[in-house]
């Protein structure tokens, strides 16, 4: 009991504290008093009150505004694979960085944000148990409910998207523009290696087939993911290797087997791709 105790308790005191002095820690003690009747409700009277904070005094297209971008936001930060700092985050989902920083600023008792947006520090959760009430909705009235499937579709996309799309910083041949064909990974600076695959396309290119497993989607016949993979799976496997991910581009092809929909009828086509996928690797 004193482990679930002190898992609630961390998160009060925090929003109690507010350490960047921002509310009147009074009236902070005195809303949460006013959930002590929901105690029993575990982790919802924890994070409810916490999280209403943020819609005191918007109007109702406020409010709806506001929950998007939460979900957006802290939907995608609850659901990644590994934790990013704020700039990759912001990268990742093609929003601006000063701005994805200042909504995580309204959330100092649940998450650990560092001290400015351009840090390298990752953004993590202090406790599981906010990802667990963020991911029920048992009686549908949690208004900050995040779909988890739904929210790894975005995932996904945004990783293709980042893999593939109009940034320099995307998968191509030569991605660290070497000139050089048959160098040696451990011949190149690290430094050269990061520079060209950052740490967003780094999570993309790791992560993808995570977030598509997730989403409980079926890979399909000239869907999203079969053209990714017919226009950009040996310039994956280039970053992978760059990144000291071999294991990773094994684990990823045996995935991507298992997630391919009907292979005799919508899936023909993607199976056929992923057994010679499988095959190549292994030679």
């Amino acid at each position: 009991m004193a482990v679930s105790l002190s898992i609630y308790a961390s998160p009060i005191c925090k929003y109690v504290d507010d350490s960047r002095q921002r509310f009147n820690p009074k009236s902070r003690r005195k809303q949460l008093l006013g959930h002590a009747a929901d105690v029993s409700r575990g982790i919802q009277s924890t994070y409810q009150p916490i999280l209403e904070q943020l819609l005191v005094g918007l109007s109702s297209s406020q409010k709806k505004q506001t929950l998007k971008g939460f979900r957006t936001i802290i939907g995608a930060l609850v659901l990644l694979a590994d934790p990013l700092p704020v700039s990759s985050l912001s990268q990742l989902l093609e929003l601006d960085c000063d701005d994805v920083f200042y909504h995580l600023n309204n959330f100092p008792s649940v998450l650990e944000i560092p001290e400015n947006a351009d840090s390298n520090v990752p953004i993590k959760l202090f406790h599981l148990s906010f990802q667990e009430y963020l991911l029920a909705n048992d009686d549908g009235t949690n208004k900050f409910y995040i779909e988890e499937k739904a929210k790894h579709v975005d995932l996904l996309r945004c990783c293709l998207r980042v893999m593939t799309g109009g940034s320099q910083f995307r998968l191509k041949n030569d991605i660290c523009q070497l000139n050089e064909p048959g160098v040696l990974r451990e011949e190149v600076d690290p430094g050269v290696i990061q520079q060209h695959i950052p740490q967003h396309l780094a999570y993309a290119c790791m992560y993808w087939a995570h977030h598509l497993r997730n989403s409980q989607m079926r890979i399909r016949d000239e869907d999203e993911v079969h053209t990714f993979l017919t226009c950009y799976f040996v310039h994956w496997l280039e970053a992978m290797s760059w990144s000291w991910k071999r294991k990773e581009i094994v684990n990823t092809v045996l995935m991507l087997q298992d997630l391919v929909g009907n292979p005799e009828s919508d899936g023909k086509e993607v199976a056929a791709f992923v057994r010679d996928a499988r095959r190549f690797i292994f030679k």
